[in-house]
């Protein structure tokens, strides 16, 4: 049984549409998601596509490093980042988070969410390329804030079937706002036009928007562990 190969331009990818037009045949949906990163900024993002032979190195997923960028890779087991500095790529090619030992790209799982900042001082457009993932599942702790992202490279609204997130009343999500330097933080109340608290903690309004290669954090504040699984049927 053949199923579908998807060539995704980025416009559809934005609009939140797997297309099947111009379609061809093959075992695997293939695509790209270009990601504009601002100079002197971090950018809160996720890897959303498989590489070849599932590579998930930092160098395999993220084409447009410089020498002088920096990616900050949440660790809940110390409550903070850790962060490694691309010295030009390698096993030798990275200052790991201890600021001192030089060392090998560290891994980004798909899914994972991450910053990236363009320390080489210019603006610059990540592609990812790779195979689009449609199943997947990531695991969220009770209590805890877990940096994430949808897996399919998905353009939705916190509520869409799509997006599939496992919401339940008291869970929130953390968007980074670059504009404030802060989060937007939203609480979810039970979803729906009317189901979820805005940042000002007094407005009640709809799901926020999620963006294609937005990561975010989403905190279990209704107390038991979740898991985010994600099933996606292309027509």
């Amino acid at each position: 049984m053949r199923t579908k190969t998807l060539l995704i331009a980025a416009a559809a990818l934005a609009a939140g549409i797997l297309s099947s037009s111009a379609q061809t045949y093959s075992q695997n949906i293939v695509g790209y998601v270009n990601q504009i990163l601002p100079a002197n900024a971090s950018t809160l993002i996720c890897n959303q596509l498989q590489g070849t032979n599932s590579t998930t190195t930092a160098e395999a997923v993220l084409p447009a490093l410089q020498v002088g960028d920096s990616l900050l890779i949440w660790d809940p087991g110390i409550g903070n980042y850790d962060t490694y500095l691309y010295l030009g790529g390698g096993s030798s090619g990275w200052l790991e988070p201890d600021g001192a030992t030089v060392g090998g790209p560290p891994n980004i799982s798909l899914g994972q969410g991450f910053y990236y900042f363009t320390g080489a001082g210019n603006p610059e457009t990540n592609t990812f390329v790779g195979t689009v993932i449609l199943t997947s599942s990531i695991a969220l702790p009770a209590n805890a804030s877990t940096l994430v992202g949808s897996v399919a490279p998905l353009a939705a609204n916190a509520d869409d079937p799509n997006m599939a997130l496992p919401l339940q009343v008291g869970d929130s999500l953390l968007l980074w706002d670059a504009g404030i330097g802060n989060y937007d933080t939203y609480l979810y109340l039970g979803g729906g036009s009317s189901g979820w608290l805005e940042p000002d903690g007094a407005t009640v309004g709809g799901p926020p928007s999620l963006s294609v290669g937005q990561g975010f954090y989403y905190f279990t504040g209704a107390g038991n562990a979740e898991s985010w699984n994600q099933n996606i049927t292309i027509p």
